[in-house]
């Protein structure tokens, strides 16, 4: 290294380089923690979804074309989920 060169000649030093490797490292974490994060709450959000409309499909069709009686009956949409349903007069 030359000492007479101004400072915008002589590049960067291994310390520097270092502390802006571990600072990228860190972001690059973060950034990876929060969009496995959002990526979960997302697929929760589908399922809940696909949940309240397979059930509020099965609520429309509770007294259409037969009459409603107390009792109860279940079932199952797609293998994921399962139902219960109970009147009671």
């Amino acid at each position: 290294m030359q000492p007479n060169l101004p400072r915008h000649h002589r590049g960067f030093t291994l310390i520097e380089m270092i502390a802006a490797f571990v600072i990228f490292a860190i972001a690059v974490g973060a950034l990876m923690q929060i969009l496995t994060l959002s990526m979960n709450n997302a697929r929760f959000s589908r399922d809940e979804t696909r949940a309240a409309l397979w059930a509020q499909s099965l609520l429309d069709t509770v007294g259409i074309g037969e009459r409603v009686e107390a009792g109860s009956s279940s079932g199952e949409f797609d293998r994921d989920y399962r139902w219960q349903m109970q009147i009671d007069q």
